[in-house]
């Protein structure tokens, strides 16, 4: 009895702040003001203890008493997705070397948009050489994106990036609440 007391004691008082003495420190506590909740998952306001939907903050937002439409619109942002066919490298000069990158990358998502390549050299751990390249590719389509620098000898090592486009997918979501009727 006297340990659970002792570590409560050092819990709180020392190490911890818990304005609200609800256990929860108040850097923890989503409202260390008020002793009855303390967690806001979706951060929505409403503490996640009286939340009809704890996770999905859209409701309270949008649809909180169903006096609208009784639809929530959902916005969320989407990366265009694509394979890497191929990726290579190719010397083309004996006495005067000139390096070649080859990356192939295609659409294989419904949108399109401009996918950006970045390359670059590493020697010793030192970047050495850096180059980009931007092409739009259009839904099911593929493009060789080829990158070159000028150089004595090959690097140790050879990486890329590719960056592909964004776009934002809209939704519609049937308030719970109302079953869309817009009516509680």
């Amino acid at each position: 009895m006297f340990l659970i007391f002792l570590v409560s004691v050092i819990f709180v008082s020392g190490c911890v702040s818990d304005s609200d003495g609800d256990g929860y420190a108040d850097d923890k506590d989503a409202f260390p003001e008020d002793d009855r909740y303390h967690s806001d998952y979706d951060r929505d306001g409403y503490a996640d203890e009286i939340d009809e939907y704890p996770t999905e903050y859209y409701y309270h937002i949008k649809c909180s008493n169903c006096g609208g439409d009784g639809i929530v619109t959902k916005l969320t942002t989407k990366t265009v997705r694509f394979n890497i066919d191929a990726a290579s490298m190719e010397n083309t000069g004996f006495f005067n070397p000139n390096y070649f990158f080859y990356i192939t990358v295609t659409n294989i998502d419904s949108h399109e948009g401009t996918f950006d390549v970045i390359g670059y050299a590493e020697d010793n751990g030192v970047k050495m050489w850096e180059d980009s390249k931007g092409f739009f590719i259009g839904s099911g389509e593929t493009h060789q994106f080829i990158l070159n620098y000028d150089a004595d000898e090959e690097m140790d090592s050879f990486d890329y990036d590719v960056i592909a486009p964004t776009y934002v997918q809209k939704e519609e979501v049937t308030c719970p609440k109302c079953g869309g009727t817009g009516k509680r």
